[in-house]
C-alpha cells in the first residue's frame, strides 16, 4: 500500500486488466531490472476476464478468444518454469450456445452461428428467400492476383434497417458480439463474421494471470483500490495524482480505453488520433443482472441468447448473469438504463419459467459503462487505420487494449498493442 510520494519507478502501468498485466510480464521479459507498479481501480485484478462471485463493481466474464489465449500461454512460456496455460484454463474443442425463441429452447454450436436455420428462428421464411445474398456479407473480398487480375467475389450490398433478415443478422451480432454492425464497412465484414463464430474461453483466469507477474515484489508491484485522478509530465518524470498520492516514474502505459483515460490524462499528452477515436466512435455499455446459483439444472446452456428481450445469459459455477447491451451515450441517462434492467428480469423470468429447478438469489445489477469498443463505421474505421500498430512518437507514452488499433476482432488490437508498448519501451 502506498500513501505518498513513491519514485524509484521505472514505469508505471494504469489498468490492472488482462492488457495491463500482459504487458508488464512482457515489459519484465524484456528487461527484467525495470521496476514496474501496476495500478488498478478495482479490488481485483484482470478487469474483463474476472471470474469471481458477486461482489460491488465486479463483471462477469464475457470470455477471450484463441488469438489471445494462446498470446497469454506464449506470454506464460517466456518463463520456462511456468505452468502451460492449458493447465489453468483447458481450452474447449467447441461452445454450444442456447437460444430461446418462441417458448423453445435450441441448441447450436457457435461455430455454426451463421446459417440459415438460426437466422430462419430469428426472421421467419424471409432469410431463405435472401440466404444466397445474406451470405456474400461473411465472404472474402476479391484479392489481386501476381498478375493483377482480382479474384471472383460476389459483389457485396449495405445492410438495410428495414429488411428483417437484416435486423435478424443485427440481434445475433449483438447477442453474441455486443457490436451494431449499421454501418460496417465491406472489408470488415468477414473478419467481424469469423470473430463471431470463434470460441470464447472462459473460467478462472486469476491464478494464470497472477503467475504472469513475477515473485519479486520488489521488482513488480500491484496496487489495488487506487485510482488515477490526474497525470501530467514535468521534467521529463510523470506526476500521477492518484487517490492515495502521488507517483513519478519516467515512462507511462495507459492500460485503459481511450474514453477512461481522457477523464486524467493531460490533454497536452493526449495523442490527436485517440482523441478523434475518443470522440468519434461510439462504445456501447452493458447493463448486467447477476444472481448467485444455490442450485444449478445440468440442462441449461453455458450461454442463453434470449433474442425477444435483446439479453444474454452466462451460467458458471456459481453465478448467473444476464446482460444487454445500449449505446454508451444512452447510458449515461438512468430512465434508459431503468429500462434495460426490466428487460433483464423479464428475461430471468423467461429462464425461470423453462428450467424451474434453477434456483439463484442476490440480485445485484451494475453498469459496465465501455463494453465494446470495436469500430464499424466508416469514420471510425478510417480513425483507426491511421493508427495502425499503436506506436506514437513519444518513448515516454504507451496505450494498449482493445480499443488502439484497427482490427475487427478486439483481442488482436490487445496483442499488438502490446506488444509495440514494449517495442517502444525497450
Amino acid at each position: 500500500m502506498f500513501h505518498s510520494t513513491q519514485s524509484g519507478f521505472d514505469c508505471v502501468i494504469v489498468g490492472a486488466g488482462i492488457s495491463g498485466i500482459l504487458t508488464a510480464a512482457r515489459l519484465h521479459q524484456a528487461n527484467p531490472s525495470c521496476k514496474i507498479l501496476l495500478v488498478e481501480k478495482e479490488s481485483h485484478i484482470g478487469g474483463r476476464v474476472t471470474s469471481r462471485s458477486i461482489h460491488p463493481r465486479l463483471f462477469p466474464l464475457f470470455g477471450v478468444t484463441p488469438p489471445l489465449f494462446q498470446f497469454v500461454n506464449q506470454t506464460l512460456r517466456l518463463d520456462p518454469e511456468n505452468p502451460d496455460l492449458e493447465s489453468f484454463l483447458p481450452l474447449p474443442q467447441d461452445e454450444e450456445v442456447g437460444i430461446f425463441c418462441g417458448g423453445e429452447l435450441y441448441r447450436i454450436s457457435r461455430k455454426r452461428l451463421l446459417q440459415e436455420s438460426v437466422l430462419k428462428m430469428l426472421a421467419g421464411p424471409q432469410v431463405a428467400r435472401q440466404w444466397e445474398e445474406l451470405q456474400t456479407l461473411w465472404q472474402p473480398l476479391p484479392t489481386v492476383t501476381p498478375e493483377g487480375e482480382a479474384t471472383s467475389a460476389s459483389p457485396k450490398k449495405k445492410l438495410n434497417e428495414k429488411n428483417r433478415a437484416h435486423q435478424a443478422l443485427h440481434v445475433l451480432f449483438q447477442l453474441a458480439d455486443s457490436a451494431s454492425i449499421w454501418g460496417l464497412t465491406e472489408e470488415t465484414w468477414p473478419a467481424r463474421a469469423q470473430a463471431l463464430c470463434e470460441l470464447r474461453i472462459r473460467g478462472n483466469w486469476e491464478p494464470a494471470l497472477r503467475q504472469l507477474l513475477p515473485t519479486e515484489s520488489e521488482i513488480v508491484q500491484v496496487d489495488t483500490d487506487r485510482q488515477v485522478l490526474r497525470a501530467a509530465r514535468k521534467g521529463g518524470m510523470w506526476q500521477i495524482e492518484t487517490s492515495k498520492g502521488m507517483i513519478e516514474s519516467p515512462k507511462l502505459v495507459v492500460a485503459q480505453s481511450p474514453w477512461q483515460a481522457l477523464e486524467w490524462l493531460d490533454r497536452d499528452e493526449f495523442p490527436s488520433l485517440l482523441f478523434q477515436r475518443a470522440s468519434k466512435t461510439q462504445p456501447v455499455s452493458t447493463v448486467l443482472l447477476s444472481e448467485k446459483l444455490t442450485h444449478t439444472d445440468g440442462c441449461v446452456p453455458d450461454l442463453l441468447f434470449l433474442p425477444a428481450q435483446a439479453s444474454t445469459m452466462i451460467r458458471s459455477e456459481t453465478e448467473l448473469t444476464f446482460y444487454t447491451h445500449i449505446e454508451y451515450e444512452t447510458s449515461l441517462d438512468a430512465p434508459s438504463v431503468v429500462k434495460a434492467i426490466r428487460r433483464l428480469r423479464r428475461a430471468r423470468e423467461k429462464v425461470r419459467q423453462k428450467f424451474p429447478t434453477l434456483v439463484s438469489e442476490g440480485e445485484y445489477v451494475a453498469l459496465r459503462t465501455i463494453a465494446s469498443t470495436a469500430p464499424h463505421r466508416i469514420v471510425e474505421k478510417r480513425i483507426c487505420e491511421k493508427i495502425k500498430e499503436t506506436v506514437f512518437p513519444k518513448q515516454f507514452l504507451a496505450f494498449c487494449g482493445d480499443a488502439y488499433g484497427d482490427a475487427d476482432n478486439p483481442d488482436e488490437n490487445i496483442i499488438r498493442s502490446i506488444l509495440a508498448s514494449v517495442e517502444a519501451f525497450r
